[in-house]
């Protein structure tokens, strides 16, 4: 997925994360092919220097849900990955059986209920603030967590057999559990600006790439079989003539009801844009240039809007489709 329109208001406050002053963290280098997991305490940092080269990935453990940075220089290779996903719930656990026969002319228990399979996490929050130098492409992936499957229903018992009275009905089957949630996906918000001596063949907001959809719901588990009737018989009549007489068996249980399958999960939401005022402050920052003439900053500035709206047109027709 690329970038998911959101309107202008949206675009101006989603994915705004409250945190406390970020960590001053020392640069991050992950050479061509590598992958590192980054520390739990880098939740919110400020990073000197990114050098990420080509085919790296950066993983965020599942256990933190957000993670602010501010990057003063970015240098990214082509196909470099964060990957945020959320974690994937677990299954629930089958319901116990109920094995061997009832005493004559009961009634079988019922199976137990599966257990519910538990919800998918959700993918990672990422406010991204960076600088770059250089970029080939960069894919953020925070998907979902799928939902854990729900446990099958366990086997009702067999129903006792008939001997004055009728035979025992088979025990119905437990009840499947319910499937579990399906994470959301994350939310991602990228402002960037282009640094002094950056040659970039594209637009960041092109090769900047963002998976953030839901999980996989949980599917509902089976429900369980019913256990067997108790069988009939022929029994001895009392009578001068001493005839026999039959008894019915009893009915096979009834199957226990499937689980339902997990709810859906919500599609993250994605902002991609370019960061005019940290750009124009980097301009008037370099090297102590003097400030430039206003009506220099104002071309600049009228130039950042326009690109700015022609990204907006094109959003606003992404999401009109």
């Amino acid at each position: 997925m690329k970038v998911t329109s959101l309107g202008i208001a949206s675009l101006l406050g989603v994915c705004a994360l409250l945190h406390s002053g970020p960590t001053v963290a020392a640069d991050l280098k992950i050479p061509a092919g590598a992958t590192h997991t980054l520390d739990r305490a880098l939740a919110t940092a400020r990073f000197g220097t990114w050098i990420l080269g080509d085919g790296a990935t950066l993983v965020l453990p599942a256990d933190v849900e957000s993670w602010r940075w501010e990057v003063e220089r970015a240098e990214i290779g082509a196909g470099v990955r964060i990957l945020g996903a959320g974690a994937s719930g677990d299954a629930g656990d089958d319901g116990d059986s109920v094995t061997g026969q009832v005493g004559d002319c009961r009634d079988g228990a019922p199976g137990r209920p599966g257990v519910e399979g538990r919800a998918g996490g959700q993918g990672a929050d990422l406010d991204l603030r960076m600088g770059i130098a250089a970029l080939g492409s960069l894919t953020i992936e925070v998907p979902g967590g799928d939902g854990g499957d729900g446990g099958d229903g366990g086997r009702g018992q067999d129903g006792g057999d008939a001997r004055k009275c009728p035979g025992g009905d088979g025990g119905a089957g437990g009840r499947g559990g319910d499937g579990g949630a399906a994470g959301d996906g994350g939310d991602v918000r990228v402002r960037y600006y282009q640094v002094s001596g950056a040659e970039l063949s594209a637009d960041p907001g092109v090769v900047i790439d963002v998976v953030a959809s839901p999980g996989k719901p949980g599917d509902g588990g089976r429900g369980g079989v019913g256990g067997e009737g108790g069988e009939g018989g022929y029994i001895q009549m009392r009578t001068l003539a001493g005839g026999q007489k039959w008894v019915p068996g009893g009915d096979r249980g009834p199957a226990g009801t499937p689980g339902a399958n997990g709810s859906l999960g919500r599609e993250g939401r994605v902002v991609i844009e370019s960061d005019v005022d940290r750009r124009l402050d980097r301009l008037l920052e370099a090297g102590g240039a003097p400030v430039p003439p206003a009506t220099d900053r104002l071309q600049e500035l009228e130039r950042e809007l326009e690109r700015m709206r022609q990204r907006l047109e094109v959003l606003e027709g992404e999401a009109s489709n």
